[in-house]
């Protein structure tokens, strides 16, 4: 009997210590699989940080580049309209890119941006391209902003005059 106890004592401590290796084992893979996701976040905000430099470099060669451009459309005023089409298209570009660069670095961190987190990222950053054009690029920009935030025409017209006094925190404030 008392071999018979022992072996039964025996064969339950291997079951227990099986059982809890297999559950370190699924703690080790799930501390592993976290791992992997937060490099891959990391990965992805280093990417989303180029980006932004390459969003940033066209926005300041599509302004460096404008005048001679407009020049050289001779007067031609749907060629120049296109012009400041596209650097709204290029803010935008820009704008979004930052706010990926925010998303990334959230999700490094654990952390969820809200949409309205994420808009209101994307309104400062159109905003600050706005505030660095000259008269009628902000105001293509400020007309894009306007229809992405389905904004009246009456709020952008003040949004673009205090820009244009140079009160940007009250743009911001006026637009979020």
């Amino acid at each position: 009997d008392r071999a018979a106890e022992a072996a039964d004592a025996e064969a339950q401590a291997i079951d227990d210590a099986k059982a809890s290796l297999e559950e370190h084992s699924e703690a080790l893979l799930a501390d592993a699989e976290a791992l992997a996701g937060q490099v891959s976040a990391m990965r992805s905000a280093a990417d989303s940080s180029y980006a932004v430099r390459d969003a940033t470099d066209a926005y300041a060669q599509h302004l460096h580049d404008l005048d001679a451009n407009i020049k050289e459309a001779k007067g031609d005023q749907a060629a120049i309209n296109a012009l400041y089409r596209e650097g709204a298209t290029v803010a935008a570009s820009h704008a979004d890119a930052v706010v990926r660069l925010s998303t990334d670095q959230a999700a490094a961190l654990g952390v969820t941006l809200s949409a309205t987190q994420q808009q209101e990222q994307w309104n400062k950053e159109m905003l600050f391209s706005a505030a660095q054009a000259g008269p009628a690029q902000r105001a293509e920009i400020l007309a894009y902003i306007a229809q992405a935030n389905l904004i009246p025409t009456a709020k952008v017209t003040e949004i673009e005059a205090l820009i244009a006094a140079g009160k940007f925190a009250e743009a911001e404030a006026l637009l979020n």
